[in-house]
């Protein structure tokens, strides 16, 4: 009776083993790109600092002004929108 189990456990029928080609067939075709965006040249990056010092009064009206954007976000769009310096 062992050696039956044994018979048993040692084939395995596949039924449908088209499925299994397809798979095989398909998985071969993928090609996998890198997820996100594509990086910037480093001409293109903005990677320089600039430092502003304020007053007390004078950050309050400018936090005021930037609302829920960070300040310098808002600054920079705020000098390509209304000034000629960030082309």
């Amino acid at each position: 009776m062992s050696e039956n189990n044994k018979k048993k456990t040692q084939t395995i029928k596949l039924e449908k083993p088209h499925i299994l080609q397809k798979a095989e067939v398909h998985s071969k075709t993928i090609t996998l790109s890198k997820p996100g965006r594509k990086k910037l040249p480093v001409e293109e990056k903005a990677s320089e600092t600039v430092t502003l010092k304020l007053t007390i009064a004078e950050k309050k009206a400018f936090d005021k002004e930037c609302g829920d954007i960070p300040g310098g976000t808002f600054l920079r769009n705020y000098l390509k929108r209304n000034t000629e310096l960030l082309g």
